[in-house]
């Protein structure tokens, strides 16, 4: 993370990004240049954070201190906003939001397996799927709804997708948007609390 805060610390602020602002959240997106390992993604998607928070919010990059907690959930030590991250692609995605815990998943729309879907979906969400007109589409916008809620809580794939059900009531707001970048269609889902 220092080679990070040292990249932006010496104003190379030149990354490229758009903006989706909510009253609650703020998301921003960038492509994700040369190869896509994911070293280059993970990195992209922190100096996106990085951008987003100084530019958008008048950080201090100097004074920003990145901890994880116990589950491994990165958050701003002393700070009054939360974040998340995510990447797919060649798409970084960051979400901020100054007063709720926020998680955020992207995926690129692609084939599905109906075998992986049954496996990670719930009944209620299974049945949904096969008479969906577009099936990719609505695998990922369940995939990235429950990996969002994961997120939030922290918990990541140490849940089994199945007990998040987007059908029911999972306790927490999330919002998706579908976007197309570099001919690419994405959808990006943000869980808050």
């Amino acid at each position: 993370m220092e080679e990070l805060q040292d990249y932006f610390n010496n104003g190379k602020t030149d990354l490229q990004y758009r903006l989706l602002k909510t009253d609650d959240y703020t998301v921003g997106y960038c492509e994700i240049p040369g190869v896509k390992s994911h070293k280059i993604q993970h990195e992209t998607a922190y100096k996106l954070l990085y951008t987003v928070l100084s530019d958008e919010f008048g950080v201090d990059l100097k004074t920003l201190v990145i901890e994880r907690k116990e589950d491994g959930k990165p958050y701003a030590a002393g700070e009054s906003f939360f974040f998340n991250l995510s990447h797919c692609d060649g798409l970084a995605v960051c979400a901020v939001s100054a007063g709720q815990d926020i998680g955020v998943d992207v995926e690129q729309i692609r084939e599905c397996r109906e075998a992986t879907a049954k496996r990670v979906m719930s009944d209620s969400e299974y049945a949904s799927f096969l008479t969906a007109v577009d099936k990719n589409k609505a695998f990922f916008r369940i995939w990235t709804y429950k990996e969002s809620v994961l997120k939030l809580t922290g918990e990541g794939l140490r849940r089994a997708p199945r007990e998040i059900d987007s059908a029911g009531n999972t306790g927490y707001r999330v919002e998706q948007y579908e976007i197309t970048f570099n001919g690419k269609e994405f959808i990006i889902s943000c869980a808050i609390n």
